[in-house]
């Protein structure tokens, strides 16, 4: 039975356990997406507690790109000797970090999605095949810049209602061009993304970042991102990291990616992670949110619905979890009540428990 310490082999890297921090916006850069000293200590916080992975979350790969006050750039050669103090620190503790890449799609300065698109009282405009050719140079561009300032891969942003999701949902994408259509044509923009890529960054980490399930009426349901997480296995990537949430998310229909094992009620994906697991063959599988208990994640692993427990909250609270886990801590010590990561501290606060 695969234990919670167990190494794994993820791309050309080996793990030393199977606890991920998945990607959370810490939101603290300078006016020009430059990191901060105090998101620099953050990183290295989560690797002295050892981290298995480490996924440094959302930076946008253009200018107009950028969803958020304070968030961090990779679309320019100056955001390289910054992020550089991050993987570097994290690097002195033999930790293993990887850069999350993203566009903002209509959230983002410049409002843009795969069709017309009216969401979260934002208007966005479609873009041009141009435009889409543009941005998957500007992916990869990204990708090259990352391993230049020392990370160990990447992870393609898929999820949660950003560009690439956009373009994969059939709710927001009706294009009529090589882009729209079927699940496949959909998954076009990310195809091109992923090998323009791995033409760029060759074996390092190729990571991506998915839905289990947009829960949002008419999008993708577990039936799509089964295919989705095939096709992307059979391509390739290194890891695949499985979400939830579209646009507009209906939290309501949580329950239907539930899992029958009482043990794993916290879990909120754990039933569609099964479902994705028949399909994805050798490939990684880390499954993220509501980790609340250590019974939870050996259960997981014990029943092989995921190689990978990942969690953000736990570990803004305990960036040394994984250490207390191993010397017998239970139960994690977050609440879940989203203080952390409430819109009114973007821009102004570092990412941080607010009941610590």
């Amino acid at each position: 039975m695969k234990d919670l310490y167990d190494k794994l082999k993820v791309g050309n890297r080996e793990l030393p356990n199977r606890l991920m921090r998945s990607a959370s916006a810490t939101l603290y850069a300078d006016e020009d997406g430059i990191v901060r000293e105090e998101t620099v200590k953050l990183y290295e916080e989560l690797a002295k507690g050892h981290v298995g992975l480490i996924v440094k979350g959302h930076l946008y790969v253009t200018d107009d790109g950028i969803s958020n006050p304070g968030q961090y750039g990779i679309s320019d050669d100056k955001h390289i000797p910054g992020l550089k103090r991050i993987t570097e620190a994290v690097h002195q503790h033999d930790g293993i970090i990887i850069a999350q890449l993203n566009h903002g799609g209509h959230r983002a300065k410049a409002h843009v999605a795969p069709s017309y698109l009216e969401a979260e009282n934002l208007e966005a405009r479609e873009l041009s095949a141009e435009e889409i050719a543009d941005l998957v140079s500007a992916y990869g561009k990204a990708a090259e810049r990352a391993i230049k300032a020392g990370f160990d891969g990447v992870q393609i942003h898929l999820a949660h209602g950003f560009l690439v999701n956009l373009f994969l949902s059939a709710n927001t994408n009706q294009r009529e061009d090589k882009y729209g259509g079927t699940v496949e044509q959909r998954m076009q923009f990310v195809i091109e993304i992923y090998d323009e890529i791995r033409e760029r960054i060759g074996d390092k980490i190729v990571a991506i970042k998915m839905n289990c399930d947009d829960f949002v009426e008419g999008g993708n349901t577990v039936d799509e991102a089964k295919l989705i997480a095939q096709i992307l296995s059979k391509r390739g990537v290194d890891l695949i990291e499985l979400s939830g949430g579209g646009v507009p998310q209906d939290r309501s229909l949580h329950d239907r990616a539930k899992h029958s094992d009482p043990i794993l009620d916290e879990v909120v994906y754990a039933g569609h992670a099964a479902e994705i697991r028949k399909v994805t063959g050798s490939t990684p599988l880390a499954l993220v949110n509501g980790f609340a208990t250590r019974k939870a994640m050996d259960r997981v692993l014990e029943l092989d619905i995921a190689d990978i427990i990942s969690m953000s909250r736990p570990f803004i609270r305990e960036p040394d979890l994984s250490i207390k886990l191993k010397e017998g801590q239970e139960v994690v010590a977050c609440t879940r009540c989203n203080a952390c990561v409430m819109p009114e501290n973007f821009g102004t606060d570092i990412v941080h428990c607010h009941v610590n």
